[in-house]
Protein backbone atom coordinates (compact mmCIF):
# COMPACT_ATOMS: atom_id res chain seq x y z
CA UNK A 1 0.00 0.00 0.00
CA UNK A 2 2.81 2.42 0.91
CA UNK A 3 4.76 1.59 -2.26
CA UNK A 4 1.65 2.12 -4.41
CA UNK A 5 0.90 5.45 -2.69
CA UNK A 6 4.53 6.59 -3.02
CA UNK A 7 4.62 5.73 -6.72
CA UNK A 8 1.39 7.65 -7.32
CA UNK A 9 2.74 10.67 -5.41
CA UNK A 10 5.97 10.73 -7.46
CA UNK A 11 3.96 10.44 -10.69
CA UNK A 12 1.80 13.37 -9.55
CA UNK A 13 4.87 15.52 -8.82
CA UNK A 14 6.46 14.59 -12.16
CA UNK A 15 3.33 15.49 -14.11
CA UNK A 16 2.51 18.59 -12.08
CA UNK A 17 5.53 19.97 -10.18
CA UNK A 18 3.43 22.89 -8.98
CA UNK A 19 1.67 20.42 -6.66
CA UNK A 20 4.70 20.89 -4.37
CA UNK A 21 3.92 23.94 -2.19
CA UNK A 22 7.21 25.80 -2.83
CA UNK A 23 6.78 25.33 -6.60
CA UNK A 24 3.26 26.77 -6.91
CA UNK A 25 4.41 30.12 -8.31
CA UNK A 26 7.03 28.72 -10.68
CA UNK A 27 6.36 29.35 -14.36
CA UNK A 28 8.13 26.62 -16.31
CA UNK A 29 9.69 27.31 -19.69
CA UNK A 30 10.02 25.22 -22.82
CA UNK A 31 13.06 23.04 -23.29
CA UNK A 32 16.02 24.83 -24.89
CA UNK A 33 18.93 23.21 -26.69
CA UNK A 34 21.66 22.12 -24.25
CA UNK A 35 25.32 21.91 -25.21
CA UNK A 36 26.71 18.35 -25.00
CA UNK A 37 23.38 16.89 -23.85
CA UNK A 38 24.03 13.52 -25.50
CA UNK A 39 27.49 13.34 -23.89
CA UNK A 40 26.23 14.20 -20.39
CA UNK A 41 27.69 11.83 -17.78
CA UNK A 42 26.50 13.69 -14.65
CA UNK A 43 23.47 15.83 -13.86
CA UNK A 44 23.76 17.98 -10.72
CA UNK A 45 20.75 19.55 -9.05
CA UNK A 46 21.55 22.94 -7.52
CA UNK A 47 19.73 23.67 -4.27
CA UNK A 48 18.64 26.90 -2.67
CA UNK A 49 21.93 28.19 -1.29
CA UNK A 50 20.52 29.44 2.03
CA UNK A 51 17.58 27.22 2.81
CA UNK A 52 17.70 24.41 5.41
CA UNK A 53 21.34 23.42 4.84
CA UNK A 54 21.62 21.22 7.94
CA UNK A 55 17.99 20.14 8.19
CA UNK A 56 18.91 16.44 7.98
CA UNK A 57 22.37 16.67 9.57
CA UNK A 58 25.93 17.61 8.72
CA UNK A 59 27.62 15.79 5.79
CA UNK A 60 30.96 17.60 5.76
CA UNK A 61 30.07 20.63 3.66
CA UNK A 62 29.68 24.11 5.10
CA UNK A 63 27.13 25.23 2.53
CA UNK A 64 25.35 24.22 -0.66
CA UNK A 65 27.66 26.57 -2.55
CA UNK A 66 30.71 24.83 -1.06
CA UNK A 67 29.22 21.43 -2.00
CA UNK A 68 28.41 22.49 -5.59
CA UNK A 69 31.87 23.94 -6.23
CA UNK A 70 33.54 20.87 -4.69
CA UNK A 71 31.44 18.67 -7.01
CA UNK A 72 32.26 20.69 -10.12
CA UNK A 73 35.98 20.87 -9.27
CA UNK A 74 36.18 17.10 -8.81
CA UNK A 75 34.15 16.20 -11.89
CA UNK A 76 36.09 18.69 -14.00
CA UNK A 77 39.26 16.73 -13.20
CA UNK A 78 37.78 13.68 -14.95
CA UNK A 79 36.48 13.11 -18.48
CA UNK A 80 32.95 13.93 -17.37
CA UNK A 81 30.36 16.03 -19.16
CA UNK A 82 28.41 17.80 -16.46
CA UNK A 83 25.01 19.46 -16.60
CA UNK A 84 23.97 21.69 -13.67
CA UNK A 85 20.24 22.35 -13.30
CA UNK A 86 19.13 25.41 -11.38
CA UNK A 87 16.36 24.83 -8.89
CA UNK A 88 13.10 26.12 -10.45
CA UNK A 89 12.34 28.08 -7.27
CA UNK A 90 15.23 30.43 -8.19
CA UNK A 91 12.94 31.88 -10.84
CA UNK A 92 9.67 32.20 -8.94
CA UNK A 93 7.90 35.44 -9.75
CA UNK A 94 8.43 36.85 -6.26
CA UNK A 95 11.08 39.39 -5.36
CA UNK A 96 12.65 38.44 -2.05
CA UNK A 97 16.10 38.22 -0.53
CA UNK A 98 16.27 34.41 -0.81
CA UNK A 99 15.56 34.38 -4.55
CA UNK A 100 17.94 37.27 -5.19
CA UNK A 101 20.71 35.52 -3.28
CA UNK A 102 20.03 32.17 -4.99
CA UNK A 103 20.12 33.67 -8.48
CA UNK A 104 23.23 35.77 -7.85
CA UNK A 105 25.08 32.81 -6.28
CA UNK A 106 24.05 30.47 -9.11
CA UNK A 107 25.12 33.06 -11.71
CA UNK A 108 28.47 33.51 -9.95
CA UNK A 109 29.09 29.74 -10.10
CA UNK A 110 27.91 29.65 -13.71
CA UNK A 111 30.37 32.43 -14.68
CA UNK A 112 33.20 30.61 -12.92
CA UNK A 113 32.59 27.20 -14.55
CA UNK A 114 31.09 28.08 -17.96
CA UNK A 115 34.61 28.50 -19.35
CA UNK A 116 34.96 24.71 -19.24
CA UNK A 117 33.68 22.93 -22.36
CA UNK A 118 32.49 19.94 -20.35
CA UNK A 119 30.21 21.91 -17.97
CA UNK A 120 26.80 23.27 -19.03
CA UNK A 121 24.00 24.96 -17.11
CA UNK A 122 20.22 25.01 -17.24
CA UNK A 123 19.50 28.50 -15.96
CA UNK A 124 15.75 28.66 -16.35
CA UNK A 125 12.84 26.77 -14.75
CA UNK A 126 12.53 23.45 -16.59
CA UNK A 127 10.26 20.62 -15.52
CA UNK A 128 12.42 17.79 -14.28
CA UNK A 129 10.49 15.04 -16.04
CA UNK A 130 11.14 16.66 -19.43
CA UNK A 131 14.87 16.51 -18.80
CA UNK A 132 14.92 13.01 -17.30
CA UNK A 133 12.95 11.61 -20.25
CA UNK A 134 15.60 12.64 -22.79
CA UNK A 135 18.79 12.10 -20.78
CA UNK A 136 20.90 9.04 -21.43
CA UNK A 137 20.02 6.44 -18.76
CA UNK A 138 23.70 6.08 -17.96
CA UNK A 139 23.84 9.64 -16.67
CA UNK A 140 24.69 9.74 -12.96
CA UNK A 141 22.36 12.01 -11.02
CA UNK A 142 23.80 14.04 -8.14
CA UNK A 143 21.86 15.84 -5.44
CA UNK A 144 22.79 16.66 -1.90
CA UNK A 145 19.26 16.10 -0.57
CA UNK A 146 16.19 16.83 -2.67
CA UNK A 147 12.99 15.36 -4.03
CA UNK A 148 14.77 15.20 -7.40
CA UNK A 149 16.52 12.09 -6.05
CA UNK A 150 13.19 10.23 -5.92
CA UNK A 151 12.20 11.51 -9.36
CA UNK A 152 15.50 10.28 -10.84
CA UNK A 153 15.13 6.90 -9.13
CA UNK A 154 11.62 6.61 -10.55
CA UNK A 155 13.18 6.94 -14.02
CA UNK A 156 15.75 4.28 -13.01
CA UNK A 157 18.81 6.52 -12.91
CA UNK A 158 21.73 5.85 -10.58
CA UNK A 159 22.00 8.55 -7.95
CA UNK A 160 24.67 9.96 -5.65
CA UNK A 161 23.38 11.86 -2.62
CA UNK A 162 24.31 12.83 0.90
CA UNK A 163 23.46 10.29 3.61
CA UNK A 164 21.69 13.21 5.34
CA UNK A 165 18.41 13.08 3.44
CA UNK A 166 14.76 13.12 4.45
CA UNK A 167 14.55 9.33 4.77
CA UNK A 168 16.71 7.04 6.90
CA UNK A 169 19.52 6.25 4.46
CA UNK A 170 20.77 3.42 6.71
CA UNK A 171 17.46 1.55 6.46
CA UNK A 172 16.38 2.58 2.97
CA UNK A 173 19.34 2.39 0.58
CA UNK A 174 18.03 4.26 -2.43
CA UNK A 175 21.21 5.92 -3.62
CA UNK A 176 24.98 5.88 -3.34
CA UNK A 177 25.61 8.06 -0.28
CA UNK A 178 28.46 9.86 1.43
CA UNK A 179 28.94 11.06 5.00
CA UNK A 180 31.97 13.31 4.44
CA UNK A 181 33.89 14.96 1.56
CA UNK A 182 36.45 12.14 1.32
CA UNK A 183 33.71 9.51 0.77
CA UNK A 184 31.99 11.87 -1.67
CA UNK A 185 35.17 12.42 -3.70
CA UNK A 186 35.58 8.64 -4.04
CA UNK A 187 31.97 8.32 -5.26
CA UNK A 188 32.49 11.08 -7.84
CA UNK A 189 35.48 9.19 -9.28
CA UNK A 190 33.45 6.01 -9.83
CA UNK A 191 32.01 5.09 -13.21
CA UNK A 192 28.35 4.38 -13.87
CA UNK A 193 29.03 0.60 -13.67
CA UNK A 194 30.75 0.98 -10.28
Amino acid sequence: KKIFYSKKKIEQVLKKPTSIPWMKKTVFKSFKKIKNLKKTTHLIYAHSFLEAQYMYGYDGFISYEDWLEFTLDNLNDTNSFVLVKAHPSFYVNIENNLNSYDISTFNKIKRKYSKFENISFIDYPLQNNKLLKILNKKTIIISRSSTAILEALYFRFRVISSSKVFWDSNKLKLSNTWQNPLEYKKLLKKTWIQ
